[in-house]
């Protein structure tokens, strides 16, 4: 029935058209023939006729390309060919598999970022050694410079993360001994604290400088990444801030004392001292 439809579509259609062959017709009769590349082939050219039609097949083959559209095994053929390039058996940066659009810059930079981290880590480490000292006694400040080495250690291991995850090589750089004595006439805690303060001010800094690199090189996943990072460090340098202007007004005697005894009991906390500052700011 089907076919019976095609054929008498056919001849109507051949009829009112002139030179217009049945291959012609059925082309343009087919139901996808806008996504179809249609090939015809024969050993010889030969006329015949079928249910009246004519049909003439030509030697050799004919291709009709009726959508050019999107080629993937063509467009591949440079990222085909670096992954040929890669030797499996000799491990490295130029024959990294996972490496696409990963500058040298970047890479560098994500190295000096590690290197930073894990020399915060030190110098965090040393402040909470120094006021673990029997003849210091600032538990709660050891407590918290523990926990800012250990936050500053984990950030180092991320961008080893990141740096393997985007087919880099991870270049570690010499770690400096830290000072390890924080006496002061301001007062050891308040000394360290403005250390602090500044040490996280300089993490954001190397951060906007990483991210400045990133945006050069037009690497939209690894801005993401470091954003992200970005918005984070704000939030710890607001809240040493506020640390230090605290510790400042309560100055080095029994206010100090007081400022630790909460740091020790989770009173003050920095892991969420941002949240709790920000909802007292909301007026309901």
């Amino acid at each position: 029935m089907a076919n019976a439809l095609l054929h008498s579509s056919t001849a109507r259609l051949v009829g009112r058209v002139p030179h217009f062959n049945v291959l012609s017709a059925r082309r343009f009769l087919a139901p996808d023939s806008r996504n179809m590349h249609t090939t015809v082939s024969a050993q010889a050219v030969e006329s015949r006729t079928r249910d009246g039609e004519e049909l003439t097949s030509h030697e050799g083959t004919t291709s009709v390309s009726l959508s050019e559209g999107f080629k993937p095994f063509e467009e591949v053929k440079p990222e085909f060919a670096a992954i040929e390039r890669a030797a499996i058996s000799e491990p490295g940066v130029e024959n990294s598999l996972a490496r696409e659009h990963y500058t040298e810059d970047t890479e560098k930079a994500i190295n000096e970022q590690i290197n930073t981290h894990f020399n915060l880590f030190y110098a965090y480490n040393a402040m909470s050694s120094y006021f673990a000292r029997d003849n210091v006694a600032l538990l709660g400040f050891g407590k918290m410079f523990r926990r800012f080495a250990d936050q500053n250690y984990g950030h180092a291991l991320v961008f080893q993360d990141f740096q393997a995850k985007r087919g880099g090589r991870t270049t570690l750089g010499p770690i400096n001994a830290p000072q390890c004595d924080y006496g002061h006439d301001k007062g050891d805690a308040l000394y360290a604290l403005e250390l602090t303060l500044g040490f996280e001010k300089l993490s954001f800094r190397k951060l906007r400088e990483l991210h400045a690199v990133t945006d050069e090189a037009d690497d939209a996943q690894a801005q993401d990444f470091v954003e992200t990072r970005l918005t984070d460090q704000v939030q710890h340098v607001k809240i040493v801030a506020d640390y230090v202007a605290e510790v400042r007004r309560l100055g080095k005697g029994h206010g100090t004392w007081h400022f630790d005894r909460m740091l020790r009991d989770g009173s003050i906390d920095p892991a969420n001292q941002y949240t709790t500052n920000i909802a007292a700011l909301q007026y309901n």
